[in-house]
């Protein structure tokens, strides 16, 4: 199990309106909104970490890192912690992960399949939608001895009822995204991505979903803090990456939420990776 002093933080050593730079900061060209008054945000908005991530080998030996990020910027000139919205999404590829931190090599490559909220409010058919929030290399598969990437991404139908969708992609075609293939049903595979149907409902915009094996079962294992800052944290499980996934099934509370007024739970995620036999390691924030 991971000790707290075995984690290290990083931060760059240049800093820009008198705090710290973060690693990856959104590439000018990128992003709907671009507000220069902003001191708070980079003049194409900033990135919020999804927690998606996979390490994907290459035939040299070598290895990237895909990393998914919503790109976010402000809705209108409000003073409010909660005046933000998606204005894009994006996947920061490092193709030398192995060497140290600051010196890795970034590359930002925008998301097309992401619908932001712009777009959502221009079109009634559309709604807001981003990728990346998990994703996994997995075991080959059976029948045709591939292996593929899964990328989960959320929709956002209701503020009571955002949707988990499921996209799948060969590891070396990542950054080619009309080979990206959405879950549409069944056994269809579409290559539209509004074809995408969920495989999950009432999920929040932060989840995670790895394979997982506790004792004689192995499967997927999502976990995902309760909609709408509630105060418990669900797992389910799914035999397939597209499912079907149980019911959510309430396995902590966070106690320390009650004790002021202000106080809210997210976030929560699994961490199979980090967890010791048997068991599954859960964050929350």
């Amino acid at each position: 199990l991971l000790a707290i002093e075995d984690v290290k933080f990083f931060f760059l050593s240049n800093y820009t309106y008198g705090h710290t730079n973060a690693c990856i900061v959104p590439e000018s060209n990128q992003g709907e909104q671009n507000d220069p008054t902003d001191t708070k945000q980079s003049a194409a908005g900033w990135y919020w970490t999804t927690g998606g991530g996979v390490f994907l080998p290459g035939d040299d030996r070598t290895s990237k890192l895909c990393l998914f990020l919503f790109h976010v910027g402000r809705r209108n000139d409000e003073n409010s912690v909660w005046n933000f919205e998606n204005i894009g999404g994006a996947m920061a590829v490092i193709d030398n992960p192995g060497e140290a931190v600051e010196n890795w090599r970034v590359r930002q490559v925008p998301i097309p399949h992401t619908v932001t909220a712009r777009q959502a409010r221009e079109d009634g058919a559309l709604k807001p939608t981003s990728w990346g929030m998990a994703a996994f290399l997995d075991s080959p598969d059976p029948p045709s001895g591939q292996s593929f990437v899964y990328i989960y991404g959320v929709r956002d139908t209701a503020p009571f009822n955002k949707q988990s969708l499921l996209a799948r992609v060969r590891p070396a075609e990542i950054e080619h995204f009309a080979s990206w293939r959405f879950y549409a049903g069944g056994d269809r595979w579409s290559s539209n991505a509004s074809a995408a149907v969920p495989v999950a409902q009432r999920l929040v915009s932060e989840f995670s979903v790895e394979p997982c094996a506790i004792g004689d079962w192995r499967g997927y294992a999502m976990v995902h803090s309760e909609p709408v800052f509630g105060t418990r944290i669900f797992t389910r499980t799914a035999p397939r990456p597209e499912g079907p996934w149980s019911p959510p099934l309430p396995v902590f509370n966070v106690p320390d939420v009650k004790r002021k007024r202000e106080f809210f739970t997210y976030a929560a995620k699994g961490h199979a990776h980090l967890s010791p036999p048997d068991a599954l390691l859960i964050s929350y924030l």
